[in-house]
């Protein structure tokens, strides 16, 4: 198989080379949620800035970077999930650089403050995770500049999707990646009730007549209501529906029929064990047992495929485990910053 193998949304869909420009910008134009006065956690670093690079398909991605005074013991690229975007993740940006961490954080297209595909911006499409990687290989080489320490990589659900894919294509990148409850599977909610074989036939069905950059099935615009099943914690549960709230320019609701094309694809490439067991940079796979997004049994299996994989199991934790509550969240990251500490002599 070629090296160059060219998180969410099927649950959505189920149950409802040119070289970078970067430009600097001021973040005057996000309003910061009122119902986070006063919760410091989930305001922006004081040194954080915002930027954007032209990426190779000609569209313009966003990315923040909070640099260390007097330098980092560690680099970390952070990339998100299906749906989210920088901002969401202020609190582990602030717990990471309260360690002496340099952060860089991308928004993929399609989602955050990057181009969307289209003029409805809450529709989450997709070129290809090729395109994804060729983003994140673009951002981690010619963008980022870290001042000094380990570059590794941290990745939660979509993001970890893509993230397994470019560690297989790119193994020399990062010293080690830290990926929480990647998308490689349909998670365990009432869209299992639906065949494999169905879904694929509706899916393909759809883009051979044309549909393929249509609403999925059941699929449509965001809708302020609460999430379930991610995040245990009342307060953390909210923090991306108050950022949509407040910056509708940061929404997105469904998936195309084309996105969840690619990640049937991606689910494909990443079942092959063949696949797995190339990938040779350490991974620190975190699995919450009861994630109706994605399904655990597949992230232990995956990691057993993996030779450097160390799986972090969370009993009971939903899908989110950045965004935890402390009863789930806190061993996870004891467990993140064990991993970091192994492969980091900084740390110890």
């Amino acid at each position: 198989m070629p090296r160059s193998l060219g998180a969410l949304g099927l649950c959505v869909f189920l149950l409802s080379g040119c070289a970078s420009q970067k430009k600097e910008f001021a973040a005057s134009a996000i309003a910061v949620p009122p119902e986070f006065n006063g919760q410091e956690r989930f305001l922006p670093p004081e040194a954080i800035v915002w930027s954007r690079f032209r990426n190779a398909d000609g569209a313009n991605i966003r990315y923040s970077h909070v640099p260390v005074a007097g330098g980092a013991k560690a680099t970390a690229l952070v990339v998100t999930g299906h749906t989210e975007f920088g901002e969401k993740y202020f609190e582990l940006m602030r717990e990471l650089h309260s360690r002496g961490i340099e952060i860089w954080q991308m928004d993929w297209r399609g989602y955050g403050g990057s181009d969307h595909y289209s003029e409805e911006r809450e529709r989450a499409s997709s070129l290809g995770i090729a395109h994804d990687i060729g983003d994140l290989h673009q951002f981690a080489t010619e963008v980022v500049k870290p001042s000094s320490g380990s570059v590794f990589l941290v990745a939660h659900s979509m993001g970890g999707n893509i993230s397994l894919r470019y560690l297989y294509d790119h193994p020399d990148t990062f010293a080690f990646a830290v990926i929480g409850s990647p998308f490689l599977s349909m998670g365990a909610g009432s869209a299992q009730a639906l065949p494999d074989w169905v879904v694929r036939g509706v899916i393909w069905g759809s883009c051979l007549f044309g549909l393929c950059d249509s609403w999925a099935k059941g699929s449509g615009p965001w809708a302020d209501k609460a999430e379930k099943g991610l995040s245990h914690d009342p307060e953390r549960s909210e923090v991306q529906r108050n950022w949509f709230r407040a910056n509708p320019a940061l929404r997105v609701g469904g998936v195309t029929n084309r996105w969840v094309r690619e990640y049937i694809r991606s689910h494909d490439v990443l079942a092959d064990g063949r696949n797995l067991g190339a990938i040779r940079t350490p991974v620190l796979l975190g699995t919450a047992t009861e994630d109706p997004i994605t399904r655990s049994d597949v992230h232990i299996n995956a990691c057993s495929q993996m030779p450097n994989c160390t799986l972090s199991k969370s009993d009971g934790a939903w899908h989110e485990l950045f965004m935890e509550a402390d009863d789930y969240r806190g061993p996870w990251m004891s467990a993140v910053y064990a991993f970091m500490a192994l492969h980091n002599p900084q740390f110890n």
